[in-house]
């Protein structure tokens, strides 16, 4: 089993979210630092974290199709581009 976290943007016009596996306790404190960073920003977001069978996006919506038609980052300095 992996946990995947998603960090979802608060938008009416698009769904676009960050996308990490989370392997270890350290991946924990940077998803806060993360959080930390949005929120200093003045961003407004919200987060999941998803227990798949896979460490894969497609995994994550076969888990639940409330993360289907979603713009995906897996890099977090292009996912705060996205907004800025």
């Amino acid at each position: 089993m992996f946990k995947q976290h998603i960090l979802f943007l608060e938008s009416d016009k698009e769904r676009i979210a960050y996308r990490s596996v989370v392997a270890s306790e350290n991946d924990l404190k940077i998803i806060n630092s993360q959080k930390k960073i949005l929120s200093e920003k003045g961003v407004r977001f919200y987060s999941h974290l998803v227990t798949t069978d896979q460490a894969t996006l497609s995994s994550l919506k076969r888990k639940d199709s409330y993360f289907e038609k979603v713009i995906y980052y897996d890099d977090f300095t292009k996912f705060t581009e996205s907004f800025n």
